[in-house]
């Protein structure tokens, strides 16, 4: 999926773990044409009642169905959209789990296809963790938005096969960095701080790895410039960014209060 940032205003959210509150009032307040959220709706070490998590499953049923806004699927979504026990992480719960079964109920399969597992804006590559090319095909000789496009939607359609077959794949395997078995984490795993390297041919934007209340940018070129450089923006809802005709502005949420 593409979404161009020309003349249009877009508002890209990293992980709420059922802040959803905070959430509505950010997406209300930007009034943006589109919105993107990075995924990691579920779980959370402070909004973890029975309640925060109905919130949660209604809140993300009613964006999913809202023209114009798309949520990314991150390591702490997987074990409440399919069933396969290897995508269990911490802070999952059996009373979360059936409470998305209940409130997503007859939707359940249109809401899980709803995720996205990457999308570009412009040429930026987003997703939960990030995109390592350790798991590229050893043969390439070129690495491009197309190439890597129809790559990873063919991972994707293997990736969806094993999850509901209770197997594993690459895409959703933590590396060791996370304390798992796979060199480098993947597209829902991969650690910002310490698996995360650049690409050159494209810039990413992900969440996942909590590195304080500020966007971070991972530098190799020497580059300060935010445009030109990777950006992690899991920061608890602190810092969020809006993107129009390719400039990126970040923002506090403290602000909009």
């Amino acid at each position: 999926m593409n979404i161009s940032s020309q003349n249009k205003r877009i508002l890209v959210i990293g992980d709420p773990h059922q802040h959803v509150k905070l959430v509505r009032r950010i997406i209300n307040f930007e009034q943006s044409d589109y919105v993107v959220v990075l995924g990691d709706w579920f779980d959370s070490h402070v909004y973890f009642s029975k309640q925060d998590a109905l919130d949660t499953a209604i809140f993300v049923k009613h964006f999913l169905f809202t023209e114009n806004c798309f949520s990314l699927i991150g390591n702490h979504d997987l074990p409440y959209l399919y069933a396969n026990p290897s995508t269990i992480c911490s802070g999952y719960s059996k009373t979360t789990n059936d409470t998305v079964n209940e409130v997503f109920g007859k939707d359940f399969q249109q809401i899980r296809e709803k995720f996205k597992w990457f999308l570009w804006i412009d040429d930026w590559f987003v997703s939960h963790g990030g995109l390592h090319t350790n798991h590229f095909p050893p043969i390439w000789k070129t690495v491009n938005k197309q190439t890597v496009t129809e790559f990873l939607n063919d991972q994707i359609k293997q990736a969806e096969i094993t999850l509901i077959n209770n197997g594993t794949h690459w895409l959703y395997r933590s590396g060791k960095a996370r304390g798992g078995t796979q060199p480098i984490g993947g597209l829902t795993w991969l650690d910002f701080r310490k698996e995360f390297v650049p690409i050159e041919e494209f810039r990413q934007i992900v969440g996942h790895t909590y590195m304080g209340q500020t966007v971070k940018t991972h530098v190799e070129n020497g580059s300060l410039d935010i445009h030109d450089c990777d950006l992690c923006i899991d920061t608890q809802l602190c810092e969020y960014l809006i993107i129009t005709s390719g400039k990126i502005e970040v923002k506090k949420s403290i602000d909009i209060y």
